[in-house]
């Protein structure tokens, strides 16, 4: 009967420490600024198209770069919706990371031919 009573009251302090650890620890901090952004382009064999200081310019064109500002402050969805806009980003995703804050990821759309001139090429005009 005593085990009984003293494994009840082992598994009640258990049950109640995981309860406040988890609720104490699972806050983030006050303050917080993204000091770090990892920019990922998905897909290699077509990433010469689009760089990364791209990206980076295109951010602080429209002045949503995020570095410098609050984490409570940066909007993801902005950041992705801003990203998907230009003709040669298929799909932008942006999440945070609990290694590094900040975590943009780009897949660069497909082009599915290659660019004409408008200047005639020497084969096409009459000599």
């Amino acid at each position: 009967m005593v085990k009984r009573i003293l494994l009840s009251i082992v598994m009640l302090m258990l049950i109640a420490y995981l309860g406040i650890a988890i609720t104490a620890f699972n806050r983030k901090p006050a303050d917080q600024t993204c000091r770090d952004m990892e920019l990922v382009i998905k897909d290699t064999a077509y990433a010469g198209f689009i760089t990364k200081e791209e990206l980076k310019g295109i951010l602080q064109q429209k002045g949503i770069y995020p570095i410098g500002k609050k984490m409570e402050r940066i909007s993801t969805k902005s950041l992705e919706r801003e990203l998907s806009k230009h003709p040669l980003i298929d799909e932008a995703e942006c999440y945070e990371n609990s290694e590094n804050p900040l975590v943009l990821q780009c897949a660069p759309s497909m082009l599915n031919g290659r660019p004409f001139s408008t200047i005639p090429s020497r084969s096409m005009t009459k000599l």
